[in-house]
């Protein structure tokens, strides 16, 4: 059933006590106790129609939230959780539930409430409840393959960018496993949707955003039937968390960057990730994009020494030394790699020559070793 606190005597301002009649109809210590002399229930319908009659221009569609927002309001179970919309909506006679402004006021004094009510909220079929007329909806994801729908639920609850931040703040005002609980469904059923909704999603979603965008964003980069329109979405909104992707597949991977080339190039986004990255990250990609033909690698080299100097000839080595060393070592010892070309190889070497004039005499003698190193596989190196 519903919980609320008892109606306070007296109205202030409040010609009819509005509180304490919504509390009323919402619960209240006046309704008979239950047979086995536990907690008390009520008939919402009875004392919905009998408030009408009283009070004929009661409002039922504004303010609902401040009346909800009382210290003792808990929705125990479904049934509580029924009998509140209808009974609201009783009174608005047939009317929608103002689900709109309950969702812009952000969150209540009483969180514990809130929630039990979220929590029947986002999994109520739509003719009870639906999150469609919500002012600030995600737009729905178009193109999921597998019949996924575009609005992950018939509720449109987790295209609802209102929600999302108010579970944000939830989880941090200490709720975080009830949050967590409440979005299982979400994502075990429409991933992509509740994925497109939180990058779309303003800064109060920052932890919860950035903690799902986090587990789940590295399996599309990594590809899924649905990583293109996940990844065109999420990408203008929230391109800090694909990068974090990419460089977290990488990391615990080096072959998967043929795959996050694959997408910078779907995205048309290779010159901004390589602009972006830090040096290893990026060396790598354009190693790989220069093979393929996509990318101009001298005239890439030359315009990040232009912009990082002798910082950006360190990190060119070191990528040289680690490529030429376990090329030479059989690959030992460091897992799986994306093997440079002889030509890419080559031209990394004329690069850095064409700037020795530039460099310390140790970073030089540097370069010298790793190219004769290089020599051992290559002759044409030398």
């Amino acid at each position: 059933g519903v919980m609320c606190s008892r109606p306070a005597s007296g109205g202030g301002g409040d010609p009819y006590n509005m509180h304490a009649i919504l509390s009323a109809a919402l619960g209240s210590s006046t309704a008979s106790e239950t047979s086995d002399g536990g907690e008390k229930t009520f008939n919402v319908e009875l004392i919905v129609d009998a408030l009408k009659e009283a009070v004929p221009g009661l409002s039922w569609s504004r303010g609902v939230e401040k009346y909800l927002d009382s210290e003792k309001f808990l929705l125990k179970d479904k049934r509580g959780f029924l009998a509140l919309v209808g009974g609201i909506r009783r009174g608005l006679e047939g009317g929608e539930f103002p689900l709109d402004s309950l969702m812009s006021q952000g969150v209540w004094k009483n969180m514990s409430g809130q929630l039990s009510f979220l929590a029947h909220a986002v999994s109520a079929p739509p003719e009870v409840l639906s999150f469609a007329r919500c002012p600030r909806l995600a737009a729905p994801l178009e193109g999921l393959h597998a019949g996924k729908s575009a609005v992950g639920t018939p509720n449109h609850a987790w295209l609802c960018l209102d929600l999302l931040e108010t579970l944000a703040k939830l989880a941090e005002g200490g709720y975080k496993a009830n949050v967590r609980s409440l979005l299982e469904h979400p994502l075990k059923h429409c991933p992509e949707v509740l994925l497109a909704s939180l990058a779309a999603s303003r800064a109060e979603a920052g932890q919860l955003r950035k903690e799902i965008c986090t587990a789940l964003l590295p399996s599309y980069v990594a590809s899924q039937p649905n990583s293109a329109v996940v990844l065109h979405r999420v990408w203008p909104l929230y391109r800090e968390a694909v990068l974090a992707a990419m460089a977290d597949l990488y990391s615990k991977d080096p072959t998967a960057m043929s795959r996050i080339l694959d997408v910078c190039q779907e995205m048309k986004v290779l010159t901004e990730v390589l602009g972006v990255m830090p040096f290893p990250f990026a060396l790598e990609l354009a190693a790989l994009a220069a093979r393929r033909e996509y990318l101009n690698l001298e005239k890439w080299l030359q315009d990040r020494l232009g912009s990082f100097g002798l910082p950006f000839v360190l990190a060119c080595l070191e990528f040289l030394d680690d490529k030429t060393g376990k090329e030479k070592s059989g690959g030992e010892g460091g897992g799986a790699q994306i093997q440079l070309s002889v030509e890419v190889l080559s031209l990394f070497f004329h690069f850095l020559h064409a700037n020795l004039s530039g460099m310390p005499v140790e970073t030089q003698e540097a370069l010298r070793k790793i190219q004769a190193s290089a020599a051992v596989n290559h002759p044409q190196l030398a």
